[in-house]
């Protein structure tokens, strides 16, 4: 487990499922919020990932962004230096 959901277990601490006072309800929303954000970014990961896979196909097609394709999913992947401009509009 990570760092985020471990520290969303520690604020829920010695909180009972059915503790239904204020300050329990605090807290797991609280723990709720921290576990919606680790999620937002794995979500974030997944999503520039694809994008990449996405590229890499375009690349693959021999089309007139093919070329265009490959620069950008090699500027992605940190493989140019960030030297290449990226593609618009290709996902």
């Amino acid at each position: 487990m990570n760092a985020r959901l471990h520290e969303a277990l520690a604020i829920l601490g010695d909180i009972d499922a059915d503790d239904a006072s204020t300050e329990a309800r605090g807290r797991r929303a609280h723990a709720r919020v921290i576990a919606m954000i680790e999620f937002a970014d794995e979500v974030s990961g997944m999503r520039q990932e694809q994008r990449i896979a996405n590229l890499l196909t375009l690349a693959q097609m021999g089309k007139k962004d093919s070329q265009a394709a490959l620069h950008e999913a090699r500027s992605l992947l940190g493989l140019d230096g960030g030297k290449e401009k990226a593609l618009k509009g290709v996902a």
